[in-house]
């Protein structure tokens, strides 16, 4: 049978009354029979049989018997193989059992003897339902042409334009219904439905709302209204509409979920866990809502408590692998790597989270000084179905760790080859030319990426600093980093980047102000206390800059990193002790 999604909330709230004669089956016997009486007046001989088998129709349907009332049906149209009403009962028995190709042939049959509106609302029926949209619309159209008071057959034939994607005659047909009535709740909810799938937000919006403003508790349209916003990615509006569809129905476990997470994403962590406790009163065994709270208490740093919780979600389902996900990272966070690693080595090839958990598990290897480990782990994840530019950047990495920049170029190259479109892998590579040296390479590859998209933070940012680290173009990239900024506004490195042009413009005041909260934003990362000590420097403040010199060492792994702040620092103890010697 034909999806008909766009007709599922037009059923749910009782609206279509197709088939209306013969269905109202808690009429007493006694109307039944008159109305029988009417349809045979004279009921001796063939008349009187299919009288007979037509009230015993009504009787097997009544007693919710549709195969015995169509048996009878057919008796009865043995008798009487002209009537019309026989023939469209019938088919209005056959469309309830979704026997969709006899029901359209004795509809046909019916409709040629009576041309009513019944027997097309019954046809427009059946043809929605074997997916021909096109002949349903025709039945539609003609209930209007003879019937334009007929506002339910509007809707409808708004609903199926809006469904077989004609768009425009779906709103046009909708607005005409509203024209007949103002307050005909289901053509404005429609025509938000019909601008949202055509993505003119505003439009959609103000259906919506209008929706809304005839009955606040109209489920789908507020649960639409929430999917928009998120669509807009406006985040409160749509935790709005979700506390509002909460305050409606508090005991929706999907509603209350959706709620938590969006108060999770924005750090509310109190009002998160509230929302999950509440779904695991109405859900107790929902393994959902055991491991978002265990996701809470990860983000919160309370890892025992996550752990805990996430291990009650397992053991009630062991397949949980989202559960299993950040049950590893808390394990991680805690500094128990080996059973991090356990734990992220148990998520299976398929699994929502297995790249995830491949590139996370890769990560802990190459922290623990393992990066053989790590590349074989990755290169096993990427042997899979598992084609994801994400895989291959991480491999790069690890290549990179074992100090092995031209298999980091190769596996970028093959990653490019199956991912073409993809402007990250592009990106990386520009990155590898950078760290063999090739500064060339690397600033064509970052106008390459930039003309793919301007808007691509981390490549503005790459070139400005190229350009800054390099002394050139300093104004060009001092005007790329800003531009970078406005895109990611509290980004460590991005921020260092413009103190570091600031410092090669000589610019020592700004550069501090730039490197201090970039130090601050990244919690000690090593490049970027070793900027702070040379402007520092450079400003005179030796002992602020050997302060920032020893952080810088300490946080280096490689030797030549290493080496090079020593030397850095041993000048600037020189020049301290020289000082302390001229104070004396």
């Amino acid at each position: 049978m034909a999806d008909s999604s766009w007709l599922w909330d037009y059923r749910r709230y009782n609206l279509m009354t197709y088939c209306r004669v013969g269905f109202l089956l808690i009429l007493t016997l006694a109307l039944l029979c008159l109305s029988v009486s009417t349809a045979y007046p004279e009921s001796d001989g063939d008349q009187g049989e299919a009288y007979y088998h037509y009230l015993q129709a009504q009787m097997e349907w009544k007693a919710g018997n549709l195969k015995g009332a169509i048996d009878q049906y057919k008796k009865a149209l043995d008798y009487d193989p002209q009537s019309a009403q026989l023939m469209f009962e019938l088919a209005s028995a056959l469309a309830q059992q979704e026997h969709f190709r006899d029901s359209l042939y004795w509809a046909r049959k019916s409709a040629q003897l009576d041309d009513s509106v019944s027997v097309h609302l019954l046809l427009g029926r059946i043809y929605t339902s074997m997916g021909q949209i096109g002949e349903a619309i025709g039945e539609y159209e003609q209930i209007i042409k003879s019937n334009p008071e007929d506002q339910e057959s509007y809707l409808l034939l708004g609903m199926l334009y809006a469904k077989n994607k004609e768009y425009e005659m779906a709103v046009k047909t909708l607005k005409r219904l509203i024209e007949k009535n103002d307050e005909a709740l289901m053509a404005y909810y429609y025509l938000g439905r019909v601008y949202s799938e055509t993505r003119l937000w505003t439009e959609a919006e103000k259906y919506y709302l209008k929706t809304l403003d005839i009955n606040p508790y109209f489920e789908p349209a507020l649960f639409d209204l929430a999917a928009l916003y998120e669509a807009e990615r406006k985040k409160d509006k749509v935790i709005s509409m979700y506390e509002r569809i909460v305050s409606f129905h508090p005991h929706n476990t999907e509603v209350l979920i959706r709620l938590g997470g969006y108060y999770l994403s924005e750090g509310r962590f109190s009002d998160a866990i509230k929302q999950f406790e509440e779904a695991k009163k109405v859900s107790p065994d929902d393994t959902r809502v055991l491991a978002r709270i265990g996701m809470v208490y990860l983000a919160e740093g309370k890892y025992d408590e996550a752990i805990k919780e996430l291990e009650k979600a397992l053991s009630a389902k062991p397949d949980e692998d989202r559960a299993r996900y950040y049950l590893a990272a808390a394990y991680a966070e805690k500094g128990e790597l080996d059973r991090a690693i356990e734990e992220y080595k148990k998520i299976p090839e398929g699994a929502g989270t297995y790249v995830e958990a491949r590139i996370q598990l890769a990560n802990i290897l190459r922290r623990q000084k393992r990066p053989d480990e790590a590349i074989a782990i990755l290169q096993e994840a990427i042997s899979s179905k598992s084609i994801k530019s994400e895989l291959y950047i991480a491999l790069a990495y690890a290549y990179e760790d074992a100090d092995r920049l031209d298999q980091a170029e190769s596996v970028l190259r093959e990653g490019i080859k199956k991912l073409p479109e993809d402007i990250e892998l592009q990106f990386q590579l520009g990155v590898i030319f950078d760290k063999r040296g090739e500064k060339e390479k690397s600033i064509a590859k970052m106008k390459e990426v930039l003309a793919a998209n301007p808007r691509h933070a981390y490549a503005l940012n790459y070139l400005g600093y190229t350009y800054a680290d390099m002394g050139i173009k300093l104004d060009e990239a001092e005007k790329m980093i800003k531009e970078a900024l406005q895109i990611r506004p509290d980004d460590a490195y991005i921020t260092d980047s413009l103190g570091w042009v600031y410092y090669k413009k000589g610019l020592y005041d700004e550069a501090i102000k730039e490197l201090e909260k970039a130090n601050e934003l990244a919690g000690g990362d090593p490049i970027i206390s070793e900027h702070l000590g040379d402007v520092y420097y450079k400003k005179g403040l030796f002992p602020k800059a050997l302060e920032s010199y020893l952080k810088a060492e300490s946080a280096y792994t490689k030797k030549e990193d290493k080496d090079k702040v020593s030397a850095k620092i041993e000048e600037v103890m020189s020049l301290l002790g020289e000082n302390s010697l001229s104070d004396k």
